[in-house]
């Protein structure tokens, strides 16, 4: 039976210092050692530059994919991973951005320049810029589109449809498409990898019956691929965790109140949408939050450093022992969970 719940919501203010959002993500200059785990990486994740751990994980998977595989599947040992694109963007500013461009009196982009470390040249016909470093161009691409005077922003792009490894992310697994050439035909070979261990999923060519897997798999094709502005721009870094979760009282039966204080979205000081709570006679892991949805209300979120109060009423049966909270910032992505035993309440 769905769970009838309501959820009321009252604030006051805390102060709390918010350190202002960043105007430029921090980059890695230095290439990383594997160029393969690096370029899957800032693709997978959307980011600037390659998390650290992500890195690391792809660079062990593909180690134990070729070392386990590549002996009997040839394209797993021989084929690796090409970006579709390049960090060099060339412009189509208006007349009179490009002329400053080439005298060197545009100073718009030079924080730009700095934090993607890029050589210039800016007396071209069109002006373009190229990073030393290993970035993501769809963001790169992305900050300098926002330039004043500057109309287009062109990615270049390899064009072959060549040998390719291909990467998209599962929840908390990682799928891997190789995919070569024998004469005319695509093969490719799907394996998929978890916390703990990498599975070869199956292999297939073109001409033969498509697998179950496929339609999963080819995600990672559609990613490497895409370049329209819903993948560019759109929002990848979830709000922050609730640290102070507690509970404020219990009610007479089939109600509690817990205070927390709002975190906020993008990782700093954006507000985000909503505040949703679960609750469980158990402790709540990350694979217990989905099941735990008919047990669950929901609470608008306030600005960041607010100090907000909720009461959730109609809880069925026995008060549960732990409830736990996740912000949502109305894009797709929850923060970390919080959560608290009922035996803590005052």
């Amino acid at each position: 039976m769905l769970a009838i719940v309501s959820a009321t919501l009252s604030t006051c203010t805390r102060e709390r210092p918010l350190q202002p959002r960043p105007a430029v993500e921090p980059l890695v200059h230095e290439p990383l050692g594997n160029a393969e785990a690096e370029e899957l990486a800032w693709l997978i994740s959307g980011q600037v530059s390659a998390p650290p751990q992500l890195y690391e994980r792809i660079k062990s998977d593909l180690q134990v994919i070729r070392e386990r595989w590549g002996k009997d599947i040839p394209e797993v040992r021989d084929v690796h991973h090409r970006p579709h694109w390049t960090p060099r963007l060339t412009f189509e500013p208006e007349k009179f951005t490009w002329q400053s461009m080439a005298s060197g009196a545009y100073h718009d982009w030079d924080s730009l320049n700095s934090l993607y470390n890029v050589m210039l040249y800016p007396w071209l016909d069109y002006p373009s810029v190229e990073s030393k470093a290993r970035v993501n161009p769809l963001r790169m691409q992305a900050g300098y589109e926002r330039l004043p005077g500057v109309r287009i922003v062109y990615l270049d792009t390899n064009l072959l449809d060549t040998s390719n490894v291909f990467a998209i992310a599962l929840g908390n697994g990682i799928g891997y498409l190789f995919k070569s050439y024998e004469w005319t035909t695509h093969l490719y070979t799907y394996f998929r990898s978890d916390d703990t261990s990498v599975t070869l999923v199956g292999g297939w060519s073109e001409y033969e019956t498509m697998p179950s897997w496929w339609p999963e798999a080819k995600r990672a094709i559609a990613l490497y691929r895409s370049g329209d502005d819903e993948y560019r721009h759109r929002d990848l870094i979830p709000p922050g965790r609730i640290t102070d979760l507690g509970i404020v009282s219990l009610g007479s039966g089939d109600s509690l109140t817990v205070g927390f204080t709002t975190p906020g979205d993008e990782g700093c000081c954006e507000q985000a949408s909503l505040h949703i709570i679960r609750w469980s006679d158990s402790l709540i892991g990350e694979d217990g939050w989905k099941p735990l949805a008919q047990r669950s209300a929901l609470a608008a979120a306030m600005a960041p450093g607010t100090y907000a109060v909720v009461t959730v009423r109609g809880l069925l049966g026995d008060r549960p022992r732990y409830v736990a909270i996740r912000t949502w910032d109305g894009r797709g992505n929850l923060s970390p969970m919080a959560q608290v035993s009922t035996d803590k309440a005052p």
